[in-house]
């Protein structure tokens, strides 16, 4: 075989590799868009993710203020995510989100870096390679995608390629989701307020109008119940009384 000949065999399986990853992500991508929970859109991507890398485990963990939090994974991967909440830099979840790189781990048993229960129940399980890569928006990473392989797993830069591009389209369906939550969070608050106003310019009743602000106030800030006082003058007196109004 000529270097020609070897160069074009080569261009070709490229080729492939990119066509084939392609049809992966337009796959992918189509049954994201079809899934309207958070959490079974958290659950189609690990187990997209598992399947195409080929590995026995995966999981999810998301940003929240300064820790990575457990957000999804597959029920072999339960006790390699254990602990639930990660600090920045902390075990190999939290060095991905504090580097802001993939991260490939040949044999976890042997890496002094992983968490010493998650190494512990690595070894327990044999489970050896492990790929991690961050989930980025276009400001800011939100979250770490991890792999877990039975086998001592060298994985190549396709790997990590296929992985990064699944971590991203999984990085724009959570921001999407994130984004319609609040939309939703924010139409909800401005009913409320709506409603407030209606009650509070049409009724003379201080009872009420206090209930309708209980409400308001308990829709607004996501809570059962809130306690109003109010003051009522007795003998030349000003008592203060106190309610609890439920939502």
């Amino acid at each position: 075989m000529t270097t020609e000949t070897r160069a074009m065999d080569s261009r070709r399986r490229r080729a492939a590799r990119e066509r084939h990853r392609l049809d992966v992500l337009y796959e992918v991508t189509r049954r994201l868009a079809t899934v309207d929970e958070t959490d079974a859109m958290l659950s189609l991507i690990i187990n997209e993710a598992a399947r195409l890398l080929d590995v026995e485990a995966s999981g999810l963990r998301l940003v929240e203020r300064d820790e990575l939090v457990v957000r999804a994974c597959t029920e072999s991967a339960a006790d390699l995510m254990s602990r639930t909440r990660l600090k920045i830099g902390e075990s190999l979840s939290g060095l991905v989100l504090a580097r802001g790189e993939p991260l490939i781990v040949a044999d976890l048993v042997e890496d002094t870096r992983y968490d010493p229960a998650h190494r512990q129940a690595a070894a327990a399980q044999g489970f050896h390679g492990f790929l991690a890569v961050p989930l980025r928006t276009d400001t800011a990473i939100i979250g770490v995608l991890n792999l877990y392989s039975k086998e001592r797993r060298h994985f190549s830069d396709d790997d990590v390629q296929l992985a990064s591009a699944l971590a991203d389209q999984a990085s724009l369906a959570i921001n999407k989701d994130r984004l319609l939550r609040k939309a939703e969070d924010r139409a909800a608050h401005l009913q409320a307020l709506v409603r407030l106003s209606q009650t509070v310019s049409s009724s003379l009743d201080t009872d009420q109008v206090l209930a309708a602000i209980a409400r308001a106030a308990a829709d607004l800030m996501a809570v059962p119940a809130v306690v109003a006082s109010r003051l009522a003058r007795s003998s030349g007196l000003w008592l203060a009384s106190s309610d609890r109004l439920n939502s």
